[in-house]
């Protein structure tokens, strides 16, 4: 299933060039690469951050995670958690990077296609749809590889279709406008109400309402104009939640092809027309299974 999330991303090109200015993109001679990757290697570049932190009093738990976080490429679970302390920490992020336009060094050129790439209110909608919809398939897929329970693969594969029932009722309610049934909904990630959700989280630490401008040395550096109403922030997310779905439906139709080639290899023993011809029971994926009989 980590596969299949990796796989839905990547097929749109804007949330694959958000994964990698954000979190894992390769440093290059003028780059350093993703911002997590950075903070990673950079110690100057975490220390800076670490101290824009400590003078704006936000030293708590997940600041500390945000700047000594290990990072493991490797890891899909690495998108989650860095988009994560992204959202929470942006007005930060932004001064960091700022100060390192305003250096005039060899960061300076990576510290402004950040800024210039990420930090319109549009692509701001995207990383925390993207931190939404990663976090809620981590939590589904985890439940696949037995990691949220430790529980035996025959049993995982007899449960798999409550889970991916569930984990697709709880996609549905966070990104379509149509309930399963076929009811008009408000998908939570739409809804002020759902205070949890990240992008509400966003809206509270980075007001998408407010113009933002950067400058440097008397140069604007950077400069992205808000909504102008309520209505019209609206009308962004719900046209970036159109293209989640697309997402979300790449998703589930790689779940279910996992599910369905794990069923039909259970039922492999049952089909007598194929094994008899082709070899003898020890041809079958559990041979000792048919040995009694």
């Amino acid at each position: 299933m980590i596969r299949s999330m990796e796989n839905a991303v990547h097929a749109d090109p804007q949330i694959s060039e958000l994964i990698s200015l954000w979190v894992n993109g390769f440093p290059a001679s003028d780059s350093l690469g993703g911002f997590a990757r950075a903070v990673r290697n950079s110690q100057k570049l975490a220390h800076k951050l670490q101290q824009k932190l400590e003078e704006l009093d936000a030293l708590d738990h997940s600041a500390k995670c945000l700047s000594s976080w290990h990072f493991a490429p490797q890891r899909f679970n690495t998108v989650v958690e860095n988009c994560e302390k992204i959202i929470l920490h942006l007005p930060v992020i932004v001064e960091v990077l700022q100060e390192c336009v305003a250096v005039k060094d060899k960061n300076t050129a990576w510290a402004q296609k950040i800024l210039h790439t990420c930090f319109h209110p549009k692509r701001l909608i995207q990383l925390a749809l993207l931190a939404e919809f990663a976090s809620a398939a981590t939590a589904g897929a985890h439940q696949f590889d037995g990691k949220a329970d430790g529980s035996h693969k025959a049993s995982r594969l007899a449960k798999s279709v409550a889970w991916l029932k569930h984990l697709e009722l709880r996609l549905n309610q966070l990104f379509s406008f149509r309930s399963p049934e076929g009811r008009v909904q408000e998908p939570l990630c739409l809804n002020s109400s759902y205070s949890k959700g990240y992008l509400q989280i966003l809206q509270n630490n980075f007001d998408l309402m407010q113009s933002k401008s950067v400058c440097s040395h008397g140069v604007l550096v950077f400069f992205a104009s808000g909504a102008t109403a309520r209505k019209e922030l609206r009308q962004w997310i719900a046209e970036e939640l159109g293209a989640f779905q697309n997402l979300v439906d790449l998703f589930m139709k790689g779940c279910r092809g996992e599910v369905e080639d794990a069923v039909g290899a259970s039922l492999a023993p049952f089909d007598i027309d194929n094994w008899p011809q082709n070899g003898s029971p020890e041809t079958l994926p559990c041979p000792q299974h048919l040995r009694p009989a």
